[in-house]
């Protein structure tokens, strides 16, 4: 898995708003009720808005979730199918990337993130913790509404250490997660593969 570092890169002309933002298909596996319900946790006063960026709608999810935030009193923007320039922009301006989803095999919008300069806050499940390094790139913390708002505050309370982690989460991107490491890396394993386990000779 990699990123193209190219099209997913900051922008600075784009400037950081009080928003956090998360990106995945409208399906309860996803966790954007938790990430509602985290945000819930914060003070009201200076409470960042929720954007979802969606690659597939579900117009029940959808109506469970804006209902959901009207009851927490989180400002919700749910955008479905934008394109490259609109992600891309959604990414750069957002302060945080918050990730929940439940048992995530991989991740991919993490790296996304990343690749801008947005520091990411998830839940330490699934592969996550193999692209967002605790303390470095972002913050890993339990699936638990308080700690995982208390992090996402305690970010967003030090703009010196928001700026010095979506700098360093680039350089991970850069050094280890562009498609061209990722194919390199592969190639690496095929062929450890290969030299512990020799074909057998022809008969």
């Amino acid at each position: 898995f990699g990123v193209d570092s190219a099209a997913f890169a900051p922008q600075p002309a784009i400037a950081k708003t009080n928003t956090v933002l998360s990106v995945g298909a409208l399906r309860p596996n996803k966790g954007f009720d938790f990430l509602i319900e985290a945000l819930a946790h914060m003070p009201a006063t200076g409470r960042p808005g929720l954007t979802l960026v969606a690659n597939m709608d579900n117009a029940a999810e959808r109506g469970y979730l804006e209902h959901l935030a009207r009851a927490r009193q989180v400002t919700l923007n749910i955008e479905v199918l934008v394109d490259h320039q609109r992600l891309v922009q959604r990414y750069c301006e957002a302060s945080v990337f918050v990730y929940a989803p439940v048992r995530e095999p991989f991740g991919l919008a993490p790296l996304e993130a990343m690749a801008c300069g947005t520091p990411v806050v998830a839940v330490a499940e699934g592969g996550v913790p193999e692209t967002v390094e605790d303390g470095r790139t972002g913050r890993l913390v339990p699936r638990t509404p308080a700690t995982f708002a208390a992090a996402l505050q305690a970010l967003l309370d030090d703009p010196d250490q928001l700026e010095a982690l979506g700098q360093r989460a680039r350089a991970t991107v850069e050094a280890r997660w562009t498609w061209a490491e990722s194919v390199s890396r592969l190639n690496q394993h095929l062929e450890q593969t290969r030299r512990q386990q020799p074909l057998p000779a022809p008969a």
